[in-house]
């Protein structure tokens, strides 16, 4: 039985390699952007990393242990998708949900892990974008990655929405702890502070979506962002398998005239904004 295990996992790994080299080479045969984004890619699965990417990192990871071990209760005001039918909470007159949460809690939780941390970092670099907005802070660490790969570039700036002002504060002081200062928290639900934040940007490059994972907030939220994305820009949807309403939610924004370019990574979506004129391209490389 375990050899017989092994070589299906064996198997698996042939096939996840063969995949990936396929949709590699599509990237490259498209030019543009799709050769950063394979770039990205490619770097990110082997762990190719520069001095410069491994101090950052180091620097972020021990930042992730100490907020992990933290036993800290914090009271968050959640105006997203529930996650757990384990929680616990009490309803107040904005709407939403109030959760007491350990902060090592959340951090495992709702933080992305290294690997989808460093294709966040890697992206960036690749792109270099100019204005780049998250949606959805929690602690900082995915936003930590992605500024410290502006940093890296020395230019472009970061803003990341944060429903939770609890979570907002922790994550302001978790990105000074780091050193990282071109980035920006606001805070508030997304469907009142988003179209703020977009007409001050004016231009968007880079966005990558991981809060209200719920497939009518997620379409709105990208039909909002739509007029402010830049020819080329790329945004990045978490989540995209999660639930029935998520997965339907992706196939909608892949077919969106203006998403020229879609990769499905299984947890992650990644689509590209053109001007139209441009023959679609799909490309299915899931990530376990």
């Amino acid at each position: 039985m375990d050899n017989a295990r092994e070589t299906i996992k064996n198997v698996a790994r042939i096939a996840f390699r063969l995949r990936a080299r396929g949709a590699m080479s599509a990237l490259r045969n498209r030019g543009g952007v799709a050769i950063m984004i394979g770039e990205a890619l490619r770097e990110s699965l082997s762990g190719k990393l520069s001095p410069g990417e491994k101090g950052w990192i180091v620097k972020i990871e021990q930042l992730r242990r100490s907020l992990c071990a933290s036993r800290l209760v914090a009271p968050i005001r959640d105006f997203g998708a529930r996650r757990s039918l384990r929680e616990t909470y009490d309803r107040n007159d904005a709407g939403c949900r109030v959760v007491l949460r350990s902060i090592g809690d959340i951090c495992r939780d709702a933080s992305k892990s290294p690997f989808w941390c460093l294709m966040l970092l890697k992206l960036v670099e690749k792109l270099r974008p100019a204005t780049c907005i998250e949606l959805g802070t929690s602690l900082g660490i995915s936003a930590c990655y992605q500024a410290a790969a502006l940093e890296m570039q020395g230019n472009g700036t970061l803003v990341t929405l944060e429903g939770a002002d609890s979570l907002a504060t922790f994550a302001r002081e978790n990105l000074q702890r780091v050193g990282l200062k071109n980035v920006h928290v606001a805070v508030g639900r997304f469907q009142d502070i988003l179209g703020g934040v977009l007409e001050t940007s004016q231009k968007v490059d880079f966005a990558f979506v991981d809060g209200h994972h719920e497939e009518n907030a997620t379409l709105a939220y990208f039909s909002q962002m739509l007029p402010y994305l830049s020819a080329g820009a790329v945004v990045v949807f978490d989540d995209i398998s999660w639930s029935d309403g998520m997965r339907r939610a992706w196939q909608a924004i892949v077919q969106n005239e203006k998403a020229c370019l879609s990769i499905y990574l299984r947890q992650m979506g990644l689509c590209v904004i053109c001007d139209g004129g441009r023959e679609k391209m799909k490309i299915r490389m899931p990530l376990v």
